[in-house]
């Protein structure tokens, strides 16, 4: 027995020997063996669609190209003239393109004559208006189409005048109560056009006003005062009528200009309620 299994263990031996030889002289590593599934308890696996993901809305705007008015090869010309036809040199003319809901500007200088000219521009809808600092502008824009590809006819600008005083008032309380004192306010103020072409009431400090109440009012304090910096004076008057009653006052000496006062309230009327008793007597029959 011992010799039968010597001879089984040697030709075992050379088996592996010859498999050994034919791979190179090393023995062939077999297969792992598996006894079941490697996990049992992680989650599914799941396949997610890029198109359904919901990205988070990032604040800012649409990055767009900016409004430009040169360099084009459109040109446009006009004049401007005052309302009552003359020209108006050194005038300021603005022209601003319009794209959308932006803008951009650009601005001329009328001659002396009054004309004005501008080359190089690119077409489109343009605002054209012209103001003089301190004392003209126009009051609205005019619009125009610029033609990129033909000539432009000429555009005329008209100015209207914005100078001199104006006087405003203010009573309170208001309507005034006859018989009650008021505070009267009288604001002087001058028109003056800004260097954007915008016509402003400015206060006018240092204006002497002197009041004539030719109506039944009776003002107490002096009645020439000076308006301070935010061009005002102030009484107090008492108003002695119903009904509408004249103010008027000057500034520095010119002709009195009337005030628009609210008219003078009535006091309320007292009403007296008398009772009366009547008697009626039964005589029995």
């Amino acid at each position: 027995m011992r010799h039968g299994a010597a001879a089984g263990l040697a030709a075992g031996l050379l088996a592996a020997g010859l498999v050994a030889a034919c791979s190179g002289g090393r023995a062939p590593v077999p297969p792992p063996t598996t006894t079941g599934p490697t996990s049992t308890t992680g989650p599914a696996a799941t396949t997610v669609d890029p198109a359904s993901v919901q990205l988070p809305v990032v604040g800012g705007q649409v990055t767009e190209p900016p409004i430009a008015v040169t360099p084009g090869p459109a040109s446009l010309n006009g004049t401007v003239t005052d309302t009552t036809g003359a020209a108006v040199a050194a005038a300021t003319v603005q022209l601003q393109r319009i794209v959308g809901a932006r803008s951009a500007s650009a601005q001329v200088t009328s001659a002396p004559d009054g004309t004005w000219s501008v080359q190089g521009i690119l077409g489109g809808v343009y605002r054209v208006r012209a103001w003089r600092v301190p004392d003209l502008a126009q009051p609205a824009a005019t619009v125009v189409f610029v033609s990129g590809t033909a000539a432009n006819p000429a555009v005329a600008l008209t100015v209207d005048p914005y100078a001199g005083t104006s006087v405003q008032a203010a009573v309170a309380p208001n309507p005034p109560p006859v018989g009650a004192p008021a505070n009267l306010v009288v604001e002087v103020t001058t028109a003056s056009v800004g260097d954007d072409g915008v016509a402003r009431q400015v206060p006018e400090p240092g204006a002497v006003v002197a009041i004539d109440a030719s109506g039944d009012w009776s003002i107490t304090g002096a009645g020439t005062q000076t308006t301070g910096p935010n061009g005002q004076v102030a009484w107090q008057a008492t108003c002695e009528a119903p009904g509408q009653q004249a103010v008027s006052v000057s500034v520095d000496g010119a002709t009195a200009v009337g005030l628009a006062l609210p008219a003078c309230a009535a006091p309320p009327s007292t009403t007296t309620t008398s009772s009366s008793t009547t008697t009626s007597t039964s005589l029995a029959r």
